[in-house]
């Protein structure tokens, strides 16, 4: 499960550089996104949300939302401003009235009796924003809204009402962290998380946050987890002392709250080595996600209709991959004369890769970060090819008074939806971009078809060959590559004198497969 920090440390690299000789120059294109400014919604790459329940009257525009947690509680919203964008609501809200109602029976709302419940507010002085917790409100429920309020404290009393229903709060659960099971220390390390949206129904923003051994070392602020969908969270850390560390990858500040926080986090344990051989070692991970779905609705107006009167086919599709081969090779390797790499999946090849790359001494200098501070020498190479979402990175650290050194390659190729960049990512690699930018899938590579298995072939060779054949089963480890599909039809009246019905017809497919081959030194 290493793979996935390494697709960063090509394409973050490839920025600072000028392209090697047959490289396709290119820049990653961030997307600036902030999530607490009225109207953010236009910064996501895809929002399939439900949106807040809202009213406007002259003047003003009310906002609600209801939310059900985990705990059986729902949460009743309303503001005279957007949620979460950190301004304090304007105005006063001074009466509310809430009753559960059934929309579908006409003119009966008014009854208090109606559905049995019916909370009444009055004289309230608490601001632009109320809100009160209930128990007993089942999901799907719909609420009759009414409420007084005013602009600003002078301004005149309006009167709105509106229809909202309760959704259930959005689940996000960090599904994975993807990091080198093994790392030299001081020496810099890529951390990859998946976020996911379980409930289906309302999107979230959070701060996703590194971790190791307990205390935050990086975070990618505000990122954006639509509805039923993911983002991954791209990290840069490294360890200053040998030794069993743990990492984690937690969402947190979840807005507007979460439906179940037990699975914000997840941990997993790398191995820092102070030596090791002078030998090649490497992870071979692979992770293809997929959430596909094809919405068909078909509305007949009349009981004789054929064929519907409309007809109307919504599709989503939310994935993530990611192969990528990362080698550390404990020394500082001579000039680089060739860098060959070749992959494949269920017998099909995927790609195939060869870089011929110039001497180190006429590359620009990296990043003194990305290695050991006591290195005097510290050197890069970079095959980047956004179209192909591919790239090619060595990295080379020398200290010239001990002799000893170290030598980082990595082959990526990497297609996500959306991929949010952390602190230290943005700082460390110079990219350019703020911390929570992020970049979508359509520059960053396309996906291929993967099977039950994976093998590649890569060699480097600066004299030496150094070499890795990583083998490999991709096994479906959630969900299943079988299309799901759910119909229904109800009965509608279009008021056209007879009764007409709606269908609804939604396949989907969602699964992940997963699958690494590492080789590693012994343990000192």
């Amino acid at each position: 499960m290493e793979h996935f920090r390494h697709a960063l440390t090509i394409f973050a690299v490839a920025a600072l550089l000028a392209p090697a000789r047959g490289a396709h120059a290119g820049r990653p294109v961030f997307h600036h996104h902030r999530a607490d400014h009225e109207g953010e919604e236009q910064d996501h790459a895809r929002n399939r949300s439900a949106r807040p329940a809202k009213a406007s009257v002259p003047g003003l525009t009310l906002h609600s939302r209801s939310l059900l947690g985990k705990d059986g509680k729902t949460e009743v919203e309303i503001s005279t401003a957007p949620f979460d964008i950190g301004a304090t609501p304007p105005g006063n809200i001074s009466g509310c009235d809430i009753r559960a109602v059934d929309p579908t029976r006409r003119g009966k709302d008014d009854d208090d009796n109606q559905l049995g419940f019916h909370k009444r507010y009055d004289h309230l002085r608490e601001g632009g924003y109320v809100h009160w917790t209930y128990t007993g409100l089942p999901h799907a429920q719909a609420l009759r809204i009414r409420a007084e309020a005013r602009a600003g404290w002078r301004g005149g009393e309006v009167e709105a009402k509106w229809l909202d229903v309760v959704r259930y709060r959005p689940d996000l659960a960090v599904q994975m962290v993807d990091a080198p099971g093994l790392t030299p220390v001081n020496t810099m390390v890529q951390v990859n998380a998946t976020v996911v949206e379980r409930m289906d129904e309302v999107g979230a923003h959070a701060d996703c946050v590194l971790l190791v051994d307990g205390v935050q070392v990086d975070v990618a602020p505000g990122i954006w987890v639509d509805a039923g969908g993911s983002a991954t969270c791209r990290f840069t850390t490294s360890f200053n002392s040998g030794g069993l560390h743990t990492i984690t990858v937690r969402a947190q500040n979840v807005k507007p709250g979460d439906y179940d926080d037990s699975n914000n986090a997840f941990s997993r344990q790398i191995q820092v080595q102070n030596s090791a051989t002078a030998t090649m070692y490497y992870d071979m991970a692979v992770m293809d996600q997929t959430q596909t779905s094809t919405t068909t609705t078909d509305k007949y107006y009349t009981s004789t209709s054929a064929p519907p009167e409309e007809h109307k086919v919504e599709t989503s599709n939310n994935y993530t991959q990611t192969r990528q081969l990362y080698g550390t090779i404990p020394a500082a390797v001579g000039d680089v004369k060739r860098i060959v790499f070749s992959d494949s999946s269920a017998g099909k090849s995927l790609s195939s890769v060869t870089v011929m790359l110039p001497a180190f001494t006429n590359v620009t200098p990296v990043d003194t970060s990305l290695c050991d501070p006591a290195t005097t020498n510290e050197s890069m190479l970079n095959d980047f090819d956004m179209t192909a979402g591919r790239a090619v990175t060595v990295i080379r650290c020398f200290n010239a008074s001990t002799n000893q050194g170290t030598t980082i390659v990595s082959v990526a190729f990497s297609a996500s939806d959306n991929t949010y960049y952390s602190s230290n990512t943005c700082r460390s690699l110079a990219l350019g971009c703020v911390p929570g930018d992020y970049t979508t899938g359509t520059p960053d590579g396309t996906r291929v078809l993967l099977g039950d298995d994976y093998a590649a072939d890569f060699t480097l060779e600066d004299g030496s060959v150094y070499s890795a054949q990583p083998k490999l089963s991709l096994p479906v480890i959630s969900g299943s590559t079988t299309p799901v599909t759910t119909s229904s039809c109800g009965a509608q009246d279009f008021g056209t004198g007879t009764l007409g019905k709606v269908c609804i017809e939604t396949v989907t497919t969602d699964y992940v497969r997963q699958g690494d081959s590492s080789t590693l030194p012994a343990s000192n």
